[in-house]
């Protein structure tokens, strides 16, 4: 595949009237579309990353495929994951690239992005040939023994470092806008500028966005045409690599951002495409394996469904009257019986598929009978004796762990002078329901943070900044308790007067944490207006300016799960008084929609409520019931039950953060349920919107407005911000939406040194 020349000049550039008319390189957006799609599949193998998986896989990739590919150039041929995974990793270093082909083959081996149409055509092709050169030699990588290592190797890339760093960079590009082409091609024109503005600056460490740093990965993963065009432009091949990923102040990396946000800046002036991109910054580091997850005991501690089997039965009799001919178990539960016969000659039994579904409180009991000669196994009433004994006292003090527990458990009858007594060996499981409710119990409202803690503290996932820290902030501790009446879980709450800062903590008892929820803004979306003209984003969230629209992401220890966008529409015409009231709770009439987007299954669902529906929120899997507090989560596991309450506390938030207008709301330092408020959301902020960074918050403080005009793509100057935005700058007004854009950037929000609220 060719890749279009981007050897332009900056005196060019400048003769341009908008960076749209820079020629673009669509070659190099679709290929990035295929390398994200690679990506993906690496992601989902954490064994290749490091260890002995990773090894095995620079061996085979040195010793196989890189002789195979340098026979066979002009062939379409496509590895198997590990080798792609390892030969990616080598091409992105591309000196030591070039230096290890002609080392190890005499040529430096080309390479491409094959579309999805020709990979299994490409897959069958490189097999034919690696069973043509090596035999028996499996092609797909065989299990790795823990114990294997590489060590004799003519490669000089250290690939477990390389696998690191691009495993984090993976998460700064995975969200679902940097799938669309829209997209894409904008970031291919950001790298033209990138490429000139090294051309200009070639002693100079220069940062590159994260939308910048895919299409230079994707360049690099052409090795010969990367090489010929940068041979072409600066005389020799562009070999920089930054691997740290430490934005703190002072650092090597923050240090170069800045410079290179300078140089833009002075090279390319008030062009379209400034150095801060929306949807494009870096957003820390990625969640996967850093929390933790629950045990299997949680979902069973408070079970009270159980699966009863009945094992072997023993009988101990002494002698019985000729008239006893045979005895009957019967087991009943929720009116259904289950009932064996045996004859008293059989001893010991083990009957098959004698089992119950019962539950803690139903009356489930097991029965002995002894039955009467006469007939063949009829019943004679005045000789039969009946003992029934109830589970609940045996199946109570079953462990609460998962799993089979077995149990013992004697059936005797009386009445006669030779008792007839059984001994069952009985299986019990817990049942795990599908639907798991868990109720927020009282607590604390929010109040303010009084020791200054660092973000990372409450956010730890949200940037990579340690030094930032929550000057003015406020938060509140909830606990969650199953039906049971025992606290399972806590959820902490957290907000800042920062526009970005708010974030919600689902945790056990001890503290761990197992999911979050945390505002992100417009350096990790998209804006609609920001794209392509006559493109409009097609694939994934992106926001809307004028729309005051919010967004939390929710992730737990498997990443990212759920975009949640919220915006809130008011219809102050409907009632006099412009609220609808829920007990001493006050809503503005209108409408508040949740566009919920599923990371993992790439689709996207709407939730629209009215005031007049807010007792009950039905998103995704989860039911908030607003007025009681109960959370019920759809088809639980134990996998995504703390982040789906993240998700149920988002919204909570959400509906707190969108609330375009001030209303009163009962004054009070102590959560408590009332029978007809909305007592989640108030335990979620809604009371306090005067103290967090709501829409009426930022309007009263830095005098936004707001209704803010609709901005028009042909950049037209309005004075304000867009309400979606969030990165305020002290109330200055603006020439164009780029100019804002430019003016307002900060590390995932406000940065302190622009925080200056406009008073009077």
């Amino acid at each position: 595949m060719a890749v279009n020349s981007v050897s332009y000049t900056l005196q060019a550039f400048r003769e341009k009237a908008t960076v749209a008319d820079v020629q673009l390189q669509p070659d190099l957006s679709e290929a990035a579309a295929r390398l994200l799609d690679f990506l993906v599949d690496v992601d989902a193998h954490a064994n290749l990353h490091k260890g002995p998986d990773l090894d095995n896989a620079v061996q085979r990739y040195e010793r196989f495929w890189l002789p195979l590919a340098a026979a066979y150039p002009s062939r379409d041929m496509l590895p198997p994951l590990d080798i792609a995974w390892v030969w990616y990793l080598h091409m992105l270093a591309p000196s030591t690239y070039e230096h290890d082909c002609i080392n190890v083959v005499g040529e430096i081996v080309s390479h491409k992005f094959d579309a999805p149409a020709r990979r299994r055509q490409a897959t069958a092709v490189a097999q034919q040939l690696w069973r043509e050169m090596y035999g028996e030699e499996p092609f797909d990588a065989a299990p790795v023994p823990a114990t294997f290592t590489h060590t004799s190797t003519a490669l000089s890339l250290d690939f477990v470092t390389a696998a690191e760093r691009e495993a984090t960079f993976f998460y700064q590009v995975s969200l679902p806008h940097f799938r669309d082409q829209s997209y894409l091609l904008r970031s291919v024109k950001r790298y033209t500028l990138f490429l000139l503005l090294r051309k200009q600056h070639q002693d100079t460490l220069l940062a590159p966005t994260c939308d910048i740093s895919l299409i230079w990965r994707t360049h690099r993963s052409y090795p010969v045409e990367y090489k010929a065009e940068c041979t072409s432009m600066y005389g020799s091949v562009w070999d920089q690599c930054i691997s740290d990923t430490d934005l703190s102040e002072g650092s090597r990396l923050r240090e170069a951002e800045e410079r290179t946000r300078e140089l833009w800046k002075a090279e390319f002036g008030e062009t379209d495409e400034d150095y801060i991109c929306d949807g494009g910054m870096w957003r820390g580091h990625s969640p996967r394996g850093t929390m933790a997850t629950l045990p299997p005991e949680f979902f069973t501690a408070g079970s009270t469904h159980y699966q009863l089997t009945v094992g072997d039965v023993s009988l101990h009799k002494c002698s019985l009257p000729k008239q006893y001919s045979s005895y009957r178990l019967t087991l009943t539960s929720r009116k259904k019986a289950t009932t064996v016969d045996w004859p008293l000659s059989a001893t010991s039994v083990v009957p098959k598929g004698f089992a119950v579904d019962g539950q803690l409180g139903d009356k489930s009991e097991l029965t002995l009978l002894l039955l009467a000669r006469k007939g063949h196994f009829a019943l004679s009433s005045t000789h039969v004796l009946e003992t029934p004994v109830a589970l609940d006292a045996a199946v109570a003090n079953v462990p609460r762990a998962s799993g089979e527990h077995e149990i013992q458990l004697a059936i005797g009858t009386e009445g006669l002078s030779s008792p007839v007594s059984l001994l069952l060996s009985l299986r019990v499981s817990w049942v795990v329901p599908d639907d798991f409710g868990l109720t927020l119990g009282p607590g604390t409202l929010l109040q303010p943070i009084t020791d200054s803690p660092a973000v990372t503290e409450l956010y730890p996932h949200r940037l990579g900044v340690t030094s930032e820290r929550i000057v003015d902030g406020c938060l509140a501790h909830h606990t969650l308790y199953d039906h049971n009446g025992k606290a399972s879980l806590r959820a902490r709450v957290a907000f800042g007067t920062t526009p970005s800062l708010a974030a919600v903590q689902v945790t056990t008892l001890d503290g761990s944490l197992l999911a979050t929820g945390h505002l992100i803004g417009v350096e990790q979306l998209p804006v609609s207006l920001s794209l392509i003209p006559s493109r409009r984003l097609t694939w994934g969230p992106a926001t809307v300016p004028g729309k005051q629209e919010r967004t939390m992401l929710v992730k737990d220890n498997d990443g990212d799960l759920y975009l949640v966008k919220a915006r809130w529409e008011t219809n102050p015409l409907s009632r006099a008084d412009g609220v609808h009231r829920y007990g001493d709770t006050s809503i503005p009439v209108g409408t508040i929609t949740f566009a919920v987007y599923d990371v993992r299954q790439n689709r996207q669902r709407n939730y629209s409520y009215s005031s007049l529906e807010f007792k009950r929120f039905c998103v995704e899997n989860v039911e908030v019931n607003c007025q009681n507090g109960f959370i019920t989560v759809r088809n639980s596991n134990l996998n995504t039950l703390p982040s789906h309450i993240a998700l149920a506390f988002s919204l909570g938030m959400l509906c707190s953060l969108c609330c375009p207008v001030a209303l009163p709301q009962p004054a009070s330092k102590c959560f408590q349920k009332g029978e007809k408020d909305l007592s989640f959301l108030n335990a979620t902020g809604f009371s306090h919107r005067d103290h967090i960074p709501s829409n009426h918050y930022l309007e009263r403080m830095w005098k936004l407005p707001v209704a803010v005009r609709s901005v028009q793509e042909d950049n037209q100057s309005f004075n304000g911000a867009p309400a979606d935005f969030w990165h305020l700058s002290g109330g200055r007004g603006f020439a164009s939406f780029s100019q804002f854009c430019r003016s307002t950037h900060g590390t995932g929000g406000l940065s302190p040194r622009n925080m200056s609220p406009r008073t009077g």
